[in-house]
């Protein structure tokens, strides 16, 4: 919070610790570098190791040269999050 106050860095959060939510009188609220949006997405099951599996399956493709799977390009920032 400190950093983002003096203006070295700038930030985009949607987790936060320890508060979740903050409150809505939280002075980050109040900071023009700072940007905060709701937590809307989670996991709750095997979802975790699902997603590390994705992740080192696409680090391998990289290695081998092989197009990535989750590849995001210019033309697709404007329909995902």
């Amino acid at each position: 919070m400190r950093h983002c106050a003096a203006g070295r860095i700038d930030a985009f959060l949607d987790v936060t610790d320890p508060d979740e939510p903050l409150p809505p009188t939280h002075p980050l609220f109040l900071l023009p570098n700072v940007v905060v949006t709701p937590h809307l997405a989670g996991a709750m099951g095997t979802e975790v190791a699902l997603l590390g599996a994705y992740a080192v399956a696409d680090v391998e493709r990289y290695v081998a040269g092989l197009p990535l799977l989750g590849a995001v390009r210019e033309d697709d920032l404007a329909r995902i999050a």
